[in-house]
């Protein structure tokens, strides 16, 4: 599939006195507020490289950031409107070229964020064995990022701007939001409404009862969540896929 590369070499990159981290937040920034220098930091992208990065934080911090500034800027590029659902090859097709190397949307989250797992809708890996483009990712996949990256949709979490030194405390901050806003528990019906993200990619969560292991560190009621699981009726919350102008 052709890619378009919202970087292009014919765009004039702003010269980074700063690290690959600190471009990735400016470039998000800029792409939130549809900002005059968008073009030019993401052109500073071009020449960043992302295997450069020392640590697991650095990476997941980079990759976060970029996955939600290259999302945002391909909506605005494209002017897409309506339901997520409409405009799904936006995934495939959007890429920002990072250090010489393009990455789609769906690279970066299922290539290098989730440990180039299938992604839906394709029931293949992202990335080959081999593919250089992996080297840039994280080692490990950290579960709390689901709820770092914004699609674009209604029900995605908030996008914030993530740094390699607050990763853990940021990613943590996200994930209680999160599971905050979209678990609803009914102790007189006994049941239980999980969050429906968390059902897209229940693999990655370890089942339900990872979910519920996850509620029990993440969640004020997590604890007596956790201690009456057996007793709870477990149901799947709504999603909203209405894009955000």
């Amino acid at each position: 599939m052709l890619t378009f590369i919202l970087n292009p070499p014919t765009t004039r990159a702003v010269p980074w006195p700063g690290d690959a981290v600190s471009l990735s937040q400016a470039v998000l920034v800029s792409a939130r507020s549809r900002g005059r220098d968008l073009l030019g930091l993401a052109g500073a992208l071009r020449s960043t490289s992302s295997t450069s990065l020392g640590s697991d934080s650095a990476r997941a911090a980079f990759w976060i950031n970029v996955y939600n500034a290259l999302l945002r800027h391909a909506l605005t590029r494209f002017g897409l409107r309506g339901s997520l659902r409409w405009h799904a090859w936006i995934f495939f097709v959007a890429a920002y070229e990072v250090g010489g190397r393009r990455y789609t949307l769906h690279t970066i989250e299922h290539g290098l964020l989730r440990g180039n797992r299938p992604g839906p809708p394709l029931p293949v890996r992202p990335l080959r064995v081999g593919d250089p483009r992996l080297e840039s990712a994280p080692s490990a996949v950290d579960r709390r990022v689901h709820f770092a990256l914004h699609c674009g949709a209604r029900s995605c979490p908030p996008v914030r701007a993530y740094a390699a030194a607050d990763l853990d405390a940021q990613l943590d901050l996200a994930t209680r939001a999160y599971l905050a806003e979209e678990t609803v528990v009914d102790w007189g019906a006994r049941r239980i409404m999980l969050p429906r993200l968390c059902r897209l990619y229940l693999s990655d969560f370890g089942g339900i009862a990872g979910v519920i292991d996850l509620l029990r560190t993440h969640h004020d009621d997590g604890e007596r969540i956790a201690r009456e699981r057996a007793d709870l009726a477990v149901t799947w919350g709504p999603y909203d896929w209405t894009l955000i102008p």
